[in-house]
């Protein structure tokens, strides 16, 4: 009986060492913005379409559960935005992706909505996002920090 119990002891940690090697974490790469599209414009907020590559490096899908993200234009904070549809990055995948973002401004009050009207005969903005985005991997999670400004035509 105990070389039962050994034996199954051991079996489970080689499986758990077989699979926690497999778990490695590469860092996902954001490699610009492609366009930016204007869903719905309102005094209270905008939600957008933004085309990102993005590549996964690891060995299994990625999903993005939660997003908290400032949101600036030409160095100007407009508040605070996130993303409102699914993101799965698959394994091992390079893929355009579309993210959904639903941002509110900070305060409309004092020349936000001003800005961005100025903004309508613009060729390009400089869009800035900097905050958290949340994803998991099975069933561990991961904060990741994004910081990133760009040069974007409208």
């Amino acid at each position: 009986m105990r070389t039962n119990s050994i034996l199954f002891i051991g079996f489970l940690v080689c499986v758990f060492l077989s699979t926690t090697s497999c778990l490695t974490y590469k860092d996902v790469e954001i490699k610009g913005i492609r366009g930016v599209k204007v869903a719905n414009f309102s005094k209270t907020g905008i939600d957008a379409e933004i085309q990102v590559p993005v590549s996964n490096p690891n060995n299994y899908k990625i999903t993005v559960v939660a997003s908290d993200l400032d949101l600036s234009i030409n160095k100007k904070a407009m508040g605070k935005a996130s993303i409102a549809n699914k993101i799965v990055l698959p394994k091992n995948s390079e893929e355009i992706h579309t993210l959904k973002i639903k941002a509110t401004y900070r305060d409309s009050a004092e020349g936000g909505l001003l800005s961005l009207f100025s903004l309508i005969t613009a060729k390009s903005i400089d869009l800035g996002v900097k905050g958290t985005i949340k994803a998991k991997a099975f069933l561990i999670h991961k904060k990741i920090d994004i910081d990133f400004t760009e040069r974007v035509k409208l």
